[in-house]
């Protein structure tokens, strides 16, 4: 029984962990912009990428986006693990996000309302 329960408590630690480190990722790599393409493009999710939802309100898009983009790009992945960690970054308004959250009709990684 507690193994069981250890195993359940690594689960959501794990994806936190991972969720932190992206975001941190995302947040260094705004202090530079001056290597950022005036492309805010993403690249193409690889199949074999761990996806990361991220929900973020609109007046936050044009400075998400180009990081996003530009942390796609740079093909980031976890120590250990070949597979790219892909940013799936999109808008969703704060009301509407909330309330498909709770009724699980919309599922991100990381919502900032």
């Amino acid at each position: 029984m507690n193994t069981r329960v250890t195993a359940r408590a690594r689960i959501p630690l794990l994806l936190v962990l991972v969720v932190s480190n992206v975001l941190g990722s995302l947040a260094l790599a705004g202090c530079d912009m001056g290597g950022v393409s005036s492309s805010n493009s993403t690249p193409t999710k690889p199949d074999n990428a761990i996806e990361v939802k991220f929900a973020y309100s609109s007046e936050k898009q044009p400075w998400i986006e180009p990081l996003a983009a530009q942390f796609n790009k740079e093909k980031h992945t976890l120590t250990g693990d070949k597979r790219p960690i892909f940013i799936n970054a999109f808008v969703a308004d704060s009301g509407t996000a909330r309330s498909q959250i709770v009724d699980k009709s919309l599922q991100p990684t990381v919502w900032s309302p």
